[in-house]
């Protein structure tokens, strides 16, 4: 994972993933990833960690349209972790996710954007042919907000 310490700027690289998270309020933070996009189609996936953020940012963050405090719903821990849902078992699109167990989360589908999603409509976008998804994770016990995008 490489690893930077950022003040926003105009030309800061992370600024446009904050924003599709609501998250373009954060300017200050220390951020360490990982993208595997690449190929003809740019498949893949990025995840991201803001740690290190400034006091009050956080609030405004998770208080933005889109954001929903935890428990994760049903589909979106399936995304996340991998789970069986009505007999079918579904496999992490994500690896290496650790659980949060206070936060907040946020999810869009960039195929069809809106502020809120339902289970059905998370599952019918992991059964289909192709995905592009946002998912935004705020851990409340490390102060860290998680860029996570899958792109197939």
């Amino acid at each position: 994972m490489a690893s930077a310490l950022m003040v926003a700027s105009g030309n800061d690289p992370y600024q446009k993933a904050l924003a599709q998270i609501g998250a373009d309020n954060l300017r200050s933070y220390q951020v360490t990833g990982e993208d595997t996009h690449g190929g003809f189609l740019g498949d893949g996936e990025t995840h991201n960690i803001f740690s290190n953020l400034e006091a009050g940012q956080v609030a405004r963050v998770i208080g933005s349209p889109g954001w929903s405090t935890l428990p994760l719903s049903h589909g979106l821990a399936c995304t996340l972790y991998g789970e069986e849902y009505h007999g079918i078992a579904y496999d992490a699109w994500f690896h290496g996710i650790l659980p949060i167990e206070a936060g907040a989360w946020f999810f869009l589908d960039k195929q069809n954007p809106k502020k809120s999603y339902d289970d059905a409509e998370i599952y019918r976008i992991y059964a289909g042919s192709s995905a592009n998804i946002v998912i935004g994770l705020y851990d409340a016990q490390t102060q860290a907000v998680h860029y996570l995008a899958f792109d197939s």
